[in-house]
């Protein structure tokens, strides 16, 4: 009876030993060994075996364990089920990372240091994974990491900086948090493979600069999510020189900034993928392509109504450009365009813009006079002359000559009826403050200035090929066109609308270039 007990007791042992998926350590060289550092007073269970799993040790802060021989084995767990790393009470993170010297392969799973088997799939914490690895040059191989439910930075940082690296573990996760996959990777020199992305609901910053300036990297992954956040592909791929073919990107609903610096300094990228966006966001396609210096076609940029910065840098630097789209906008916005296609050295022609950049228009506008508290017009001042309640106002719109004008703008009401009303109380508009009316239309016959501040900054600065700039707007204004054409080509062609001044310089037309009035 005995026996049999203790035979069932060994084989409960060894299934419990087969089931675990411990992380593990593999020695690629003789004299490699691994430790454990922490930082702001992070200090986890965790435990080490070189026997299999026969027995186990601490492993201690500070303290190197040998593997002395190539194919040496080190298997890890530990019992951190509130994280492994974690926010620490002061503004530094409580963290702690691997140290290798050597050469050493990961394998089995990363989760094992939270449940001491690797059966779970939830990180329970934020910070959980911070920076596990990072710096490990004698890193060659990642563990796996199949957590389905993350936590914000949960693994941010865990492999900046493993420049042995050469692929990337499987992340199955749909759902992603708050800079989850920030600088994942940043750093990595060697690697060539990137995970496949699944994931459908992005966070702020979820990929920021994720494979920056992994000059290995020649494909990336493809990215199905369709409604993006801000940040979201902030400097995903910067610097990353051997990428040749951007991934699809199919998102129609945009956020601030979500991919700025996306593809900074992608130096073999020839083709920009298809951006089918018509509202954009605020600094949406900031910088995406900056430095791009291989890229000869860009995309297709469809929308007509613009937003602060949308398109700041968007081609920068990007001097095997011959082509610009063109650019429908009937609605601009500050900075829009600023420095958009900078510096491309190639570029000998300019898209046509439609849009003055001056003035928005606002059309005859009629309110209810119940609402007139809540009204507000966008770019009039309406300052009203305090008329009297036996003064009319002209046939022609115009204030009656009996008026003590105290305003030199002032827009041309008309109203319902001519009849006199006993005064209320001053209202924010003035014309309404003597004369409750039923009806209040405003007629603004001259556009109403609103400067889009920057919207053409330097918007072909450094274009020294560019000849030909063809224009629709009537007005300038420096801020903006500051330096927009400031060291183009020595001479050119400059088309414009016959009613616009002829003003000469960087911020106007180059001094040397003819003028064509259409």
């Amino acid at each position: 009876m005995f026996k049999k007990l203790l035979i069932l007791l060994l084989l409960c042992a060894t299934s419990a030993l087969h089931a675990a998926n411990y992380l593990t350590f593999t020695a690629e060289a003789d004299n490699s060994a691994f430790g454990i550092k922490n930082e702001g007073g992070n200090d986890p269970q965790i435990e080490y075996s070189l026997n299999k799993g026969k027995s186990w040790k601490s492993l201690k802060a500070d303290t190197l364990i040998s593997l002395r021989r190539k194919g040496k084995k080190a298997l890890l767990r530990g019992m951190n089920p509130e994280g492994f790393s974690r926010k620490g009470r002061t503004k530094e993170t409580a963290y702690t990372y691997f140290v290798m010297t050597g050469s050493i392969a990961a394998s089995g799973n990363v989760m094992s240091l939270l449940d001491g088997k690797g059966e779970t799939t939830a990180i329970p914490s934020m910070y959980c994974f911070f920076r596990l690895f990072h710096r490990c040059k004698s890193l060659t191989q990642a563990p796996e990491l199949p957590a389905t439910t993350l936590k914000g930075l949960c693994y941010c940082e865990m492999f900046k900086g493993c420049t042995c690296l050469t692929q990337a573990p499987q992340l199955p996760a749909q759902k992603l948090e708050i800079r989850c996959y920030r600088e994942m990777f940043l750093g990595d020199s060697s690697l060539t493979q990137a995970p496949q992305l699944p994931a459908t609901s992005l966070a702020l910053f979820c990929y920021e600069n994720m494979f920056g300036g992994c000059t290995d990297l020649t494909q990336a992954p493809e990215l199905p999510a369709t409604a993006l956040e801000d940040y979201c592909y902030v400097g995903m791929f910067s610097g990353c020189t051997s990428l040749t073919q951007a991934p699809q990107l199919p998102a129609t609903q945009l956020a601030s900034s979500c991919y700025e610096g996306m593809f900074r300094e992608c130096t073999s990228l020839t083709q920009a993928p298809e951006l089918p966006a018509t509202t954009l966001s605020e600094d949406c396609y900031k910088s995406m392509f900056k430095f791009c210096s291989s890229l000869r076609q860009a995309p297709q940029l469809p929308a007509t109504s613009l937003t602060k910065g949308c398109y700041d840098n968007m081609f920068g630097g990007c001097k095997s450009l011959t082509q610009a789209p063109e650019l429908p906008a009937t609605s601009l916005a500050e900075r829009c365009y600023a420095e958009m296609f900078r510096e491309c050295t190639s570029l000998t022609q300019a898209p046509h813009l439609h849009t003055n950049p001056l003035k928005v228009y606002h059309e005859r506008t009629s309110v209810n006079s119940a609402d007139l508290d809540h009204v507000q017009f966008p770019g009039v001042e309406m300052k009203a002359p305090s008329p009297t309640l036996n003064e009319t106002i002209s046939k022609d719109g115009k204030w009656s000559s009996k008026f003590k004008d105290q305003s030199a703008n002032i827009p041309s009401p008309s109203f319902s009826d001519n009849k006199p009303h006993k005064k209320r109380p001053s209202h924010p508009i003035g014309v309404c403050s003597h004369h409750e009316q039923r009806k209040l239309e405003i007629n603004i016959k001259r556009p109403t200035p609103t400067s889009e501040k920057g919207c053409y900054y330097r918007m072909f600065s450094g274009c020294t090929s560019l000849t030909k700039v063809r224009v629709s707007f009537t007005e300038w204004e420096d801020d903006a066109t500051t330096e927009w054409l400031s060291s183009v080509a020595p001479t050119g062609t400059f088309i414009c609308p016959k009613e616009l001044p002829k003003k000469f310089g960087a911020s106007g037309i180059p001094p040397r270039w003819k003028v064509i009035e259409n």
